[in-house]
């Protein structure tokens, strides 16, 4: 009897906790904001948002199974897979470099114009499963690992035998960006393997001046003054 309610449990997928539920930042559907919510539903390698606000284009997403990587774990395919917090499909990318989700999202109206450049904020959010698997790290074209912090990183369920699915918060501020996209990615640690269930990625643009068209004006600024004061 006990072992047939093992069974059971391993055949449903023990799960406990909360539905995941991301943290807005504070500046969410402000002016010159995008948001792209990927769900990952399906099998598809070339995933478009399940939902997104972005009046500057559509996120694209690459999808990327190296060593050691299941694919895409089908909800339809209980027990021998494990399709995500949700029950609605998760990524297992594999191992290393070679197992990635890359997306290309734009942030701007294109360029900002001469003499200035954009100040980025950007918050991704993963769930993301943590046991033999290990959970993914992020990156941003551009910026340096440790300027991506982790803001938050909680427990959403537990699986069978001991896994647990989390949710993860990294956010960042990238200066002097002079482009409209970024390019922002999703790789295990090396040596590992990461299994990927939703990511949402935000964004927010503020034009600023380049440093060294600042740097001219107020040198300008200064010369300016000094020969007010001579005169």
């Amino acid at each position: 009897m006990l072992s047939g309610f093992v069974v059971a449990l391993f055949i449903l997928g023990l799960s406990s906790g909360a539905g995941a539920a991301v943290v807005l930042p504070s500046w969410f559907g402000a002016p010159n904001t995008t948001s792209q919510v990927f769900l990952f539903n399906t099998a598809s390698t070339s995933p478009t948002p399940n939902s997104s606000v972005n009046p500057y284009g559509t996120t694209s997403a690459s999808v990327d199974v190296g060593l050691f990587g299941n694919g895409w774990e089908d909800p339809a395919s209980l027990p021998l897979s494990n399709p995500g917090h949700d029950g609605d499909g998760a990524w297992d990318i594999g191992a290393g470099t070679d197992g990635s989700i890359t997306f290309e999202v734009p942030v701007a109206p294109g360029s900002p114009g001469a003499g200035l450049s954009y100040r980025l904020d950007i918050m991704i959010y993963a769930v993301a499963y943590r046991d033999l698997q290990q959970l993914p790290l992020p990156s941003v074209l551009g910026l340096a690992p440790g300027d991506l912090v982790l803001t938050s990183n909680n427990v959403l369920s537990s699986r069978l035998p001991a896994g647990t699915w989390r949710e993860l918060t990294w956010q960042a501020q990238k200066q002097d960006h002079m482009t409209g996209a970024i390019t922002v990615a999703l790789t295990p640690p090396n040596g590992a393997v990461s299994v990927i269930d939703r990511v949402e990625i935000y964004t927010r643009f503020t034009v600023v001046p380049e440093p060294s068209s600042f740097l001219l004006s107020l040198v300008a600024g200064l010369v300016f003054c000094c020969r007010r004061r001579r005169s």
